[in-house]
């Protein structure tokens, strides 16, 4: 049984649909933010992913004193490399560039749910192509 890459693309889009819809909607009944006053900067969130993703922004747009080397923000000078491999590896958290410096929170969630849109397309492709390769039923 052939899949075409149509029919792939759809699959793609329909897992990264299946997987933004939920977690849009429970965040707005949530009403936690974006969507509402509650605040998502809690824990890790609010204590490392938003602040390493505003060094970052520093970084991208030339304000930040030091460089990935160093970060004079933190710890009297402490190295910018590691927190780099540990929150901010993903090509997509270079889009944090392209909100403004305020918006960083609202720029940490697209590209939370936008990082999970696109492993759920990039699944689906995969477990067609593993499929197919397999020549498995159609479970």
């Amino acid at each position: 049984m052939s899949i075409t890459e149509a029919a792939r693309g759809r699959a793609a889009a329909l897992a990264a649909f299946v997987t933004v819809v939920p977690v849009c909607a429970g965040d707005a009944i949530a009403r936690s933010f974006p969507f509402g006053p509650r605040t998502r900067a809690v824990n890790d969130l609010g204590n490392q992913f938003v602040p390493h993703h505003v060094r970052l922004w520093d970084l991208l747009h030339g304000r930040a004193d030091g460089g990935v080397l160093v970060n004079w923000q933190s710890g009297y000078g402490t190295s910018f490399l590691p927190d780099v491999g540990t929150y901010l590896s993903s090509p997509f958290a270079l889009l944090v560039g392209l909100f403004p410096r305020d918006g960083i929170d609202l720029a940490v969630y697209v590209i939370t749910v936008l990082k999970m849109a696109v492993a759920a397309a990039a699944m689906s492709v995969l477990l067609l192509a593993l499929r197919r390769a397999g020549g498995g039923g159609p479970w």
